[in-house]
């Protein structure tokens, strides 16, 4: 009995030690943006990527001038009937329909479809100071969500008002940072444009995802987080380490009875 209790404890810290390997996440696919440690400073070149305004956005366009008058015009008391219940929140939002219009006062139709902020702001401004010099315009995203889920502490959907796009790190902010065992190298990106839906896989480990594309998050864009490491029994994935503490659990009560039986 002594033999079997030798050979049980054995197995165990036999067990135990390749639970603590497998549980152990080095700091390379913990640590963001690694590159080369000799460089105290590092010029990067981001990515300049403009969000093209989608139908169905909310856009807040808001006119200023000198002139009292022409701001009564074109931003008038009475709240304007295509704002679809947001005036309770902001008074100058309009939004696009499935054409890609926005219907301005004064100005009727408005085409903004697929066009930039700046782009928009500068076409409205342009035909507006034809007719009222002096007035000036801002345009904005506004109700502007954004959703991460997976391995995040804080999984769910965001809202960024008046931003047509933020970095992938400011969301895993407000989602309270990745969990201990997520996987950085291959945090998977979903966004809509149009009628395609474009998926990708970014390594943010590496400074090169500061140069990408995706780097900024759109607006309704999902960020997808999976598990560093998982072992799959039929649907449900459970991390290495779990995996192993329950064969440790289930070894060591077989061993027992076994030992007893004897």
């Amino acid at each position: 009995m002594s033999g079997s209790f030798k050979s049980f404890g054995f197995i165990q810290l036999f067990i135990l030690y390749i639970l603590f390997l497998s549980s152990c996440i080095s700091s390379s696919k913990v640590r963001y943006l690694q590159g080369n440690k000799d460089s105290l400073q590092t010029k990067i070149n981001i990515a300049k990527v403009e969000y093209p305004v989608q139908n169905g956005d909310n856009l807040y366009i808001k006119f200023s001038s000198t002139e009292p008058v022409t701001n009564q015009v074109f931003s008038p008391d009475v709240y304007m009937p295509n704002t679809l219940g947001l005036e309770s929140k902001y008074k100058d939002v309009y939004i696009v329909d499935n054409q890609g219009n926005v219907n301005l006062p004064q100005m009727g139709k408005f085409h903004v479809g697929n066009y930039h902020i700046q782009q928009i702001k500068d076409s409205i401004e342009l035909n507006i100071q034809k007719y009222f010099k002096q007035t000036s315009v801002d345009v904005r995203l506004a109700d502007n969500y954004m959703t991460i889920l997976g391995e995040v502490n804080r999984s769910g959907r965001y809202l960024f008002d008046f931003r047509d796009k933020v970095t992938i790190f400011e969301l895993i902010g407000m989602a309270g940072d990745f969990t201990y065992e997520a996987d950085r190298k291959e945090v998977k990106l979903l966004r809509k444009l149009g009628n395609e839906t474009i998926l990708v896989t970014l390594d943010l480990t590496k400074k090169d995802v500061l140069n990408s594309p995706y780097y900024y998050v759109f607006p309704n864009d999902v960020v997808m987080v999976d598990p560093l490491k998982a072992v799959t029994f039929g649907t449900k994935s459970i991390p290495v380490a779990t995996t192993l503490a329950l064969i440790l659990s289930l070894t060591t009560s077989i061993l027992v009875i076994i030992s007893y039986l004897k």
